[in-house]
C-alpha cells in the first residue's frame, strides 16, 4: 500500500514539474514579446517626434506615410495639362552628384519638348547637420525634392514608396506616366515616350519581373533576409513583382496604389512590398517584362558603352555606375538625333 501511494506521488509531482515547465516558458515569451513591442514602440515613437535618434530598421503595419513632408514644392505640377513623364526617384540624401547628373541627362525635360518630363527626388530625414543645410539649399535652388519625417535607411525604402505615392496623389494627378527609378539608374527617355501610349492603354506595370532566383525568401546570410515568421513555410514571395531600379506605372493607377499600400500587409523589401503586394490589390493592373536586361550593365559598363552606339539597342533601363550616365546619355541622344 506504501508503495503504491509513493508511486502515485511521484508521478503527480512529475505531472505538476511539466505543467509549471510550460508555465513559464509561455510567460517568458510574453514577457519577450512585450519588451520588442515596446522596443519597437519605442523606436517609432522617437522617429516620429524628431527626436535624433538611430534608425528603427522596421516599419510597424500599415507601411503609410501619413506625416508632413519636412520638404516638397507642391506647386510641382501645377500650370500643366498634363505631364508626359515624372520620374520618382528613390535616392539618398548625400547623394547630390547622383541627383545633378539625372537633372542633366535623361530626366531634363529641355530634351524632350513638347513632351513634359519632370522628376522629383525622394529623401528621408538625416541626422548630418552638414548635409541637412546642403539639402535645404538643394531644394532652394532646384524645387525638386520631397522628404520625409523618417530616417533615410535601406529598411525604410518601403515609408520612402509610400511617401512618393502620396505625394503623386495629393500634388501631381495630371501625369500620365510614372518612372519610379533608383538614382543609379539610367533610362533611354527617348525610347520611353515613344512607349508609353501603349503602357497606359494597358495598365501595365512595365519593369524587369522578378525571376524564381531572384523571387526566392532568404532567411540568413543575405542583404534581404526576412525574419522566420515573416511568410512562414514559403520558399518563394506569393507574387509577381518587379526589380525595383525601374518600374513604369500609368499615372492614373497611382492614387489606388496609395490607397492600397494603407491595407497592404508590410514587408521592409520595398520591390516586393510596392510592384508585388500593394499591386496584388489592383484588379486592372498587369506586370510585362519590359525591354531591360537582367544582368545589368553596373559591373559591364563597357557592354552598355557599345549597345547604346546602335541603332537597335533594346535596353531600356539598367543600373550604372553614376559616372557612367552622362556617356550612356551622349549616345544615346546621338542615336536619337539621326532618327
Amino acid at each position: 500500500m506504501v508503495r503504491r501511494i509513493s508511486i502515485k506521488g511521484c508521478m503527480a509531482f512529475l505531472i505538476s514539474l511539466s505543467v509549471l515547465h510550460v508555465v513559464t516558458n509561455i510567460g517568458l515569451w510574453v514577457v519577450l514579446t512585450d519588451t520588442r513591442i515596446r522596443q519597437h514602440s519605442s523606436r517609432l515613437h522617437a522617429n516620429a517626434s524628431g527626436i535624433k535618434t538611430t534608425a528603427r530598421v522596421s516599419t510597424l503595419y500599415p507601411a503609410k506615410y501619413d506625416t508632413e513632408f519636412l520638404l516638397h514644392n507642391r506647386d510641382a505640377c501645377l500650370n500643366r495639362t498634363n505631364i508626359s513623364l515624372l520620374f520618382v526617384v528613390n535616392s539618398a540624401p548625400g547623394h547630390f552628384k547622383h541627383r545633378q547628373i539625372l537633372r542633366t541627362t535623361f530626366a531634363n525635360g529641355l530634351f524632350f519638348l513638347p513632351h513634359v518630363v519632370k522628376a522629383v527626388f525622394l529623401i528621408g530625414r538625416v541626422t548630418n547637420s552638414t548635409v541637412a543645410r546642403k539639402i535645404v539649399s538643394e531644394f532652394a535652388e532646384h524645387k525638386d525634392l520631397v522628404q520625409g519625417d523618417f530616417i533615410d535607411d535601406y529598411r525604410n525604402l518601403t515609408l520612402k514608396i509610400s511617401m512618393g505615392l502620396k505625394w503623386v496623389s495629393l500634388y501631381c494627378r495630371n501625369v500620365e506616366l510614372i518612372g519610379k527609378i533608383d538614382d543609379d539608374t539610367f533610362v533611354n527617355t527617348h525610347q520611353l515616350l515613344a512607349i508609353e501610349q501603349d503602357i497606359r492603354a494597358r495598365d501595365l506595370i512595365y519593369c524587369d519581373i522578378a525571376t524564381e532566383s531572384v523571387g526566392k525568401i532568404w532567411r540568413i546570410k543575405s542583404k534581404w533576409a526576412v525574419d522566420v515568421d515573416v511568410f512562414k513555410f514559403y520558399r518563394y514571395f506569393p507574387w509577381t513583382y518587379c526589380g525595383g531600379y525601374a518600374v513604369f506605372i500609368p499615372g492614373k493607377l497611382i492614387p489606388n496604389l496609395y490607397k492600397a499600400s494603407l491595407i497592404s500587409p508590410f514587408i521592409w523589401i520595398d520591390d516586393v512590398y510596392f510592384t508585388g503586394t500593394v499591386v496584388s490589390r489592383l484588379d486592372n493592373a498587369r506586370h510585362h517584362q519590359g525591354a531591360f536586361v537582367r544582368s545589368d550593365f553596373k559591373m559591364q559598363p563597357k557592354k552598355g558603352l557599345e549597345c547604346f552606339r546602335k541603332p537597335d539597342c533594346h535596353v531600356l533601363a539598367t543600373t550604372v555606375d553614376i559616372d557612367y550616365i552622362p556617356e550612356f546619355w551622349r549616345l544615346v541622344r546621338g542615336v536619337w538625333t539621326m532618327k
